[in-house]
């Protein structure tokens, strides 16, 4: 409750992890006003020869971030029985 600053050493693809992890740190009673910085550790050398995936990594969880939360906050989702399996069919033709 203390510290209000989160470091990220390493990660993954893996949206949920990122998400459990800043959800946790906000469920400890913090004030709602309370500022939580979060840095990226990014291993960044372009004299190297092999480039580290992290840039890309971060670069995917932000993008995925973002269609997500579009998703959750879009009010004109609704299915019903009858147009189900037409919305899935629109959603698998579009990617």
């Amino acid at each position: 409750m203390n510290c209000h600053v989160a470091i990220y050493f390493e990660y993954s693809f893996n949206l949920v992890h990122l998400l459990q992890s800043k959800d946790r740190i906000h469920r400890l009673g913090l004030p709602k006003n309370t500022r939580t910085h979060y840095y990226f550790m990014i291993s960044d050398n372009p004299k190297a020869l092999y480039q580290c995936i992290d840039l890309a990594i971060l670069q995917r969880l932000s993008l995925k971030a973002e269609r997500q939360a579009s998703f959750l906050n879009n009010e004109g989702l609704a299915f019903d029985d009858d147009d189900l399996l037409s919305e899935i069919g629109d959603l698998l033709q579009s990617r």
